[in-house]
């Protein structure tokens, strides 16, 4: 359970970390200004893979709890 708790909390610091590395980034990785339209997809993006990861917690944490 310990090792659920640590990695849980490295994945929600690691997130909050690229959403803001995201969000005030002014060009992006091709050289093109970010818009308001081009940091929101990029977040979308970033927040389908965080929400992936999360149903991944959700099995390991219920695997855990049933032992």
């Amino acid at each position: 359970m310990k090792t659920w708790k640590v990695v849980s909390i490295i994945e929600v610091v690691l997130f909050v970390i690229t959403v803001l590395f995201l969000w005030f980034r002014s060009v992006d990785g091709h050289g093109a200004v970010n818009n308001m339209e081009n940091k929101l997809l990029s977040l979308f993006i970033i927040t389908i893979f965080a929400l992936i990861l999360l149903a991944i917690q959700l099995v390991w944490f219920y695997q855990i709890k049933k032992r």
